[in-house]
């Protein structure tokens, strides 16, 4: 391989970088398609009538085909920029969403990614649909002119091997059926980070270091630790294997200084990073991924990854062949990201190389083959990467997300693969690889065709026919192009490089997802998603959604609407087993039949302050419960009905006694009208000096009082109390251990009260009580974060005054 300096402006780069996106993504960008998930259609939007078929389709398909994870972006992605932009626009604390589950903690989870650069610009710009896919393009953009950059300048690739890199980085399965996601967000850092650490190891500057940093703290903001481990250790892995430093510990202290701005991005992200952190070990988030059974995939997971995306899949599974697969063991990790057969035989061309000792880049093809073998190997679960279903958390980490290691490494071996076969330093070599490697996985596709039994419609034998031309496609230009190089070698080579290039994107192209929805004219905020948005918005009570085609658990916050039920793991075990006593499910799992009566479990959801349920046509028990017990139908439409629940209570109320131990299941609308349960023995031991506190409640415990909210943000609840005689305020709020209050600006403790909420004694009289939240871990973020900050200027300050040489 040559080791020529290739030399490009900027511009020229940007300018590419921008071609090929504009052009892979086409549809959106001149025809009005989307990528924003819910407008691909969901049950709390209106679901586009038209679409853009940009491409190719299998017959049957529709919107949200193709995407490998859509719901944790329509569910988490979206509502988390919403929620994020009106904190924003309020000047809101965002430490706390009181839209679902409760309250749950703003920085609720590891899948909203709502403090990602991505979510940052849509939630700055605006929310609409044009905003969001402008914000994407832009990052994508940005990725390929970086990453075209590596290519040109550090693995001393010619231009058009650079760009069918960047291809292959754009149009590769992990990317295009993950789109936006939380899985794809990490992925899309890569080329950013991977650039900053290889300008670091040339030499070092402020610029660079800085730069370095940066590109840390936008990686790690997307908190998925999973993807962020990954696309981190591949990141350093390639940089260790690239560093230009002669002697391993040179190589070593230059990787050190990467990790040092890495420690650096991290301590400054500290106000992120440590609630995040104190919120998982509320909710024991570890434990529940270290226990939570991961799919086995099979040796079909390996063909799907060589074949067209359309012919193997539909949405997150293979759904349109779901019983032919019982033959074979059924797939039940998500693990179906094409990357081209011309691209995988490229990459063979380049790992073909590996024999020659003087080879520059051994150490980097060996490192990405290790990385692909890792992920595939994963993918497949043999041995020895099976030993990983031994390893606690780890084992829990699913097939598909090991998937951007392979999208990183494909990018890479494809543009040195291209540079391999367009020099032709080997002809033999080139030419026996691509044909043996076409005809095996030709051969391999053949097989599970068999074995599968698929049926031959007219539309797989196209995606036959095109799996076939890509087989013996790039060996056949090679035979055919000896002559031409040989006679006109100038012209021969830019032929071959033009008809490579088109050829890897063409292929691709034909495998992309591009029946996207068309673009709406509204916002993801409108009222029209909701036809019965106007009921329930803005609305200081509570809204409870059962069964499908309701609103989805965190779209509240969308809409303004709140809600009790949630979709996170992350709800608060205290507040998740008092809504489990209520409604004999988890907070998360409404969106099918409540089993159970509500009665007597009224009386719970009304001290919940839910006052309208929201329950769907086809949850037809749910609705047969709730018409039995005579609530009022205030809304109809097509898709669902909304009950008035007229016991519901508000949420601020004044008690005159509170008692030890548990809210009963079978608690009486009486009961809860007078009388507080809590096991909190600091609040208890506040309340026995009060008079408060009863063992035998007879009934007899009339007492003018009033309770009325008068201000609420996400992060404080102001409460006007009025009371003849010392009461129990109790706030149906979600108890968490950082919300603190003041009477008339008295401290004053908050316990937990009835299973899950806040509570505090108020004196006689009238006064006003004022909920606050503090973030989580507020000191120490203040002592990392200052932290942060010197790690990022000690380097300038060491260099400055001579003490030693940065090394």
């Amino acid at each position: 391989m040559k080791t020529n300096s290739y030399h490009y402006s900027p511009i020229k780069l940007a300018v590419a970088a921008a071609i090929l996106v504009i052009a892979v993504f086409a549809d959106v960008v001149f025809l009005g398609a989307s990528f924003r998930p819910s407008d691909v259609g969901s049950s709390h939007t209106v679901n586009s009538s038209r679409a853009v078929e940009f491409g190719a389709q299998r017959p049957g398909r529709q919107l949200y085909h193709g995407y490998n994870d859509v719901g944790t972006s329509v569910w988490g992605l979206e509502p988390g920029q919403i929620f994020l932009r009106r904190s924003i626009k309020h000047k809101e604390s965002p430490y706390w969403n009181p839209y679902s589950s409760g309250g749950e903690v703003g920085v609720e989870s590891m899948t909203d990614s709502k403090y990602s650069l991505f979510s940052l610009l849509v939630s700055l710009i605006g929310t609409h649909s044009i905003f969001f896919n402008v914000a994407y393009l832009l990052l994508l953009i940005t990725s390929v002119f970086f990453l075209i950059k590596i290519c040109v300048e550090f693995l001393n690739l010619s231009f058009i091997p650079a760009t069918i890199g960047a291809a292959v980085f754009v149009m590769n399965g992990f990317h295009t059926s993950n789109l936006t996601n939380i899985l794809v967000q990490p992925y899309l850092c890569y080329p950013p980070l991977l650039y900053s650490l290889l300008s670091l190891q040339r030499g070092w500057s402020f610029l660079r270091f800085f730069g370095a940093v940066v590109a840390h703290v936008i990686l790690i903001a997307t908190v998925f630790p999973p993807t962020i481990i990954f696309v981190l250790g591949a990141c350093y892995l390639i940089a260790f294997t690239l560093c230009e430093r002669e002697s391993i510990k040179q190589k070593v202290l230059s990787l050190a200084s990467a990790a040092y701005a890495g420690l650096t991005a991290i301590l400054l992200l500290s106000p992120l990073l440590v609630p995040l952190v104190i919120s998982w070990s509320y909710v024991d988030t570890f434990t529940q991924y270290a226990t939570r059974a991961n799919g086995k995939a099979n040796f079909i997971a390996l063909v799907s990854t060589f074949s067209p995306k359309h012919f193997w899949e539909s949405y997150n599974s293979f759904e349109l062949y779901r019983d032919k697969f019982k033959s074979v063991g059924w797939l039940e990790a998500s693990w179906i990201h094409h990357m081209g057969i011309i691209p995988y035989t490229l990459a063979a061309v380049a790992v073909s190389q590996l024999k020659q000792k003087s080879l520059k880049h051994k150490g980097l093809l060996i490192a990405l083959v290790s990385l692909v073998l890792l992920s595939v190997g994963r993918a497949m679960n043999f041995a020895p990467f099976s030993l990983i279903d031994y390893v606690p958390v780890i084992r829990s980490i699913q097939p598909g997300y090991f998937g951007g290691l392979l999208a990183i490494s494909m990018s890479l071996l494809t543009a040195l693969g291209a540079q391999v076969f367009l020099e032709f330093s080997n002809k033999r070599s080139v030419i026996g690889t691509s044909l043996g490697f076409g005809v095996l996985l030709l051969v391999l596709l053949i097989t599970a065709g068999l074995k599968i039994n698929f049926e031959m419609d007219g539309m797989t034998k196209w995606y036959l026919v095109v799996f076939a031309l890509s087989c013996v496609s790039l060996p056949t230009l090679a035979l055919l192009s000896i002559n031409l190089t040989r006679s006109r070698p100038h012209v021969g080579k830019r032929v071959i490089a033009i008809s490579v290039l088109a050829l890897v994107t063409s292929e691709l192209w034909f495998y992309l997802n591009t029946y996207r929805p068309q673009r709406p004219t509204f916002s993801p905020i409108d009222a029209r998603l909701v036809p019965y948005g106007e009921i329930l918005r803005g609305s200081q009570k509570r809204t409870l959604s059962i069964g499908r085609e309701t609103l989805p658990p965190e779209w509240g916050v969308a809409y303004g609407i709140r809600q009790a039920d949630g979709f996170r793991e992350s709800v608060l075990p205290w507040y998740k087993s008092y809504f489990i006593k209520t409604f004999g499910r988890p907070v998360q799992d409404l969106s099918f039949e409540v089993a159970d009566p509500f009665n007597p479990r009224i009386p719970l959801a009304s001290y919940l302050g839910v006052h309208h349920f929201i329950v769907s046509k086809q949850a037809p028990e749910s609705l047969r419960l709730l018409q039995s017990l005579g609530l009022t139908v205030v809304n109809e439409n097509s898709k669902s009905l909304i009950f008035q629940n007229s016991q519901a209570f508000d949420r601020a109320r004044l008690y005159a006694k509170l008692t030890r131990g548990e809210v009963p299941v079978d608690a009486t609308a009486q009961t809860m009208e007078s009388v507080l349960f809590s096991n909190d023995p600091d609040f208890i031991k506040q309340v026995e000096g009060s008079s408060l506190l009863t063992s035998n409640w007879n009934g007899d415990l009339a007492v003018a009082k009033n309770a009325e909210i008068v201000n609420e943000t996400n992060t404080m609840v102001v409460v006007k109390t009025e009371s003849d005689i010392p009461a129990l305020l109790s706030l149906a709020e979600a108890w968490h251990p950082n919300w603190t209050a003041t009477i008339d600006g008295q401290p004053t403790v908050v316990g937990r009260v009835n299973d899950a909420f806040r509570g505090v004694v108020v004196p006689a009289g009238e006064h006003t009580v004022i909920f606050s939240y503090r973030v989580p871990g507020y000191g120490l973020i203040q002592i990392l974060f200052g932290l942060g900050i010197v790690m990022l200027f000690a380097p300038v300050g060491v260099r400055l005054i001579g003490v030693r040489k940065w090394a």
